[in-house]
């Protein structure tokens, strides 16, 4: 869990223009947590790669999915 933002993130995959995330949001918390999670991204890979400006444009899309059932192991 992201103590900064409240998240459950529980997979990331990364495109080459977009991304994809499984996250939890235990707290009404998504939009702040999604600002922060694509601002820090952006200013670390930016910093790294000695580039500048946005790495993903337009607004982000969420999809609710019901919580997966736990076996009956």
């Amino acid at each position: 869990m992201c103590a900064r933002s409240g998240l459950r993130v529980h997979s990331d995959v990364l495109m080459s223009n977009h991304d994809h995330l499984l996250v939890e949001t235990p707290e009404p918390k998504l939009v702040a947590g999604m600002k922060w999670f694509q601002g820090t991204y952006t200013q670390r890979f930016n910093a790294r790669h000695r580039l500048s400006g946005h790495l993903f444009q337009g607004r982000y899309s969420r999809a609710e999915r019901d919580r997966p059932r736990e076996s009956a192991a």
